[in-house]
């Protein structure tokens, strides 16, 4: 199971893909509820009886703004940094306080409500600002202006900014992004199989595109192999040379693997398929190898 450590404004409630109830009316409309933050989520399906492969992208897309991005070694110092502010009981205690108010808070209100010093609260509430998790504002909390009335008040306020941290790395919003495609392609009557294919080939010829132009024009076969993996450990595969073989030692999909494998190993096997197609010059190839604690893809000289 990954470790997820997660920070999004103040809810403390279930996780984002706590889906509580789907219910299908007769008009051909199915609605989702969300149960973390009460969400309706009405998507029209043409065809009453619900295919559980399109609800199920449908409920990954409306997770597209909540899961976790593509991380950087340096995001994931940042993430973890500002996740690890939180450690402090007095910090987080703050935390909580300021981004349960409806307006931005005063350090003496802060400090009044938690019954520490002053002095206290300042140091913990600019350390939070530090971590990008409040913001701050001026602003005078009386009427009185001009000539001695004084500086204005800094107040503490959450931060729009959203934090996730998730250990492996996993790609759900590829996934989603890549279902929600396909089942927007359905429309003309292709299967969504297939279209999942298609929309999972064109992320691959991207990755492929990205590790090709990292390598520079001429390059030789040692260089694309060296971007490729770059490009492929961006994605979340962990790649591990063994001789001519790539071993993908992480799966980015991996839950949803675990539960829809034809849907997501095919999906995965036409995007990789697709990132060796723009390098060709590795000699590489794609190949469905299933096996526990990696990816199900092997890429090896052919």
């Amino acid at each position: 199971m990954p470790t997820v450590g997660k920070v999004e404004g103040i809810q403390k409630t279930a996780p984002p893909a706590a889906w509580i109830g789907c219910r299908t009316r007769g008009d051909g409309w199915n609605s989702c509820i969300r149960s973390d933050c009460g969400i309706l989520v009405d998507s029209f399906l043409k065809d009453s009886n619900v295919d559980v492969r399109s609800l199920l992208v449908l409920l990954l897309r409306a997770l597209l703004l909540e899961t976790v991005a593509f991380m950087t070694n340096d995001d994931l110092a940042e993430r973890v940094a500002s996740i690890a502010a939180l450690a402090d009981p007095i910090r987080r205690d703050l935390y909580f306080y300021v981004t349960a108010q409806p307006a931005p808070v005063s350090r003496d209100r802060a400090s009044d409500a938690l019954g520490i010093a002053r002095h206290t609260a300042k140091f913990h509430l600019d350390k939070l600002t530090e971590e990008g998790l409040l913001d701050i504002e001026f602003k005078r909390l009386t009427e009185r202006r001009g000539p001695g009335a004084g500086r204005p008040t800094k107040l503490y306020r959450r931060s729009s900014r959203q934090l996730s941290v998730t250990l492996p790395e996993r790609r759900y919003d590829l996934t989603a992004q890549l279902l929600a495609s396909a089942v927007e392609a359905t429309a003309d009557g292709t299967l969504i199989n297939d279209s999942l294919k298609v929309a999972a080939a064109d992320s691959g010829r991207s990755v492929g595109d990205q590790a090709r132009a990292a390598a520079g024009p001429q390059a030789s076969r040692e260089r694309l192999l060296d971007c490729t993996c770059e490009a492929l450990s961006e994605c979340g595969y962990a790649p591990r040379r063994t001789g001519s073989t790539i071993v993908l030692s992480n799966c980015p999909f991996d839950t949803l693997a675990r539960e829809h494998t034809q849907l997501i190993c095919g999906m995965n096997l036409a995007m990789l398929a697709a990132v060796i197609e723009q390098v060709q010059e590795t000699a590489l190839s794609a190949r469905l190898e299933p096996a526990t604690n990696r990816c199900c893809v092997v890429l090896d000289a052919s």
